[in-house]
């Protein structure tokens, strides 16, 4: 369900950039706009959990790489559409439907590569050909007390 969500936001955002390219009224461009805003919403609510659904056990490094791409493309954005504005309409309708085609590759990325199975199964049937075990509360206990960082109890603290 997810995957026709964010999907669906795709394809709703490319539409309204196209309706902004070709809206000739104030009216038409603020109604394309909040198409577009109301897309951006609903993608982030499929497209973020995602992360989790991917990986348990690294969530953060999966979600710091996406964003670090993410902040890629929003620092070049500017610079592609500071090219693509001349200070005309054309300007504004190449920015426009610039926006929607990266919608549109978005979209056929997303509708063939996004999928809720855990990357971590993966790694571990890669790893040892089998499925993991799973965690108990005991293993909290069992890194910390392996962990070089922490300091070893005595032998006489260890025996109370």
């Amino acid at each position: 369900m997810r995957k026709v969500v964010s999907g669906g936001a795709f394809f709703a955002f490319g539409v309204a950039m196209l309706g902004l390219a070709a809206a000739t009224s104030a009216g038409a461009a603020t109604f394309c706009l909040v198409v577009a805003k109301v897309a951006s919403s609903v993608h982030v609510c499929g497209f973020k959990s995602n992360y989790l659904d991917q990986t348990k056990d690294h969530a953060g490094v999966f979600s710091g790489v996406s964003n670090t791409f993410a902040t890629l493309a929003a620092t070049a954005s500017p610079l592609v559409g500071g090219a693509a504005l001349d200070g005309t309409r054309a300007g504004w309708v190449r920015m426009f439907v610039a926006v929607a085609a990266v919608n549109a590759s978005a979209l056929a990325v997303w509708v063939t590569c996004a999928s809720g199975d855990s990357l971590d199964d993966r790694v571990a049937r890669r790893d040892d050909a089998g499925p993991r075990r799973p965690r108990s509360a005991d293993d909290g206990a069992v890194a910390a007390a392996r962990s070089p960082l922490l300091p070893r109890k005595s032998a006489a603290a260890a025996a109370v």
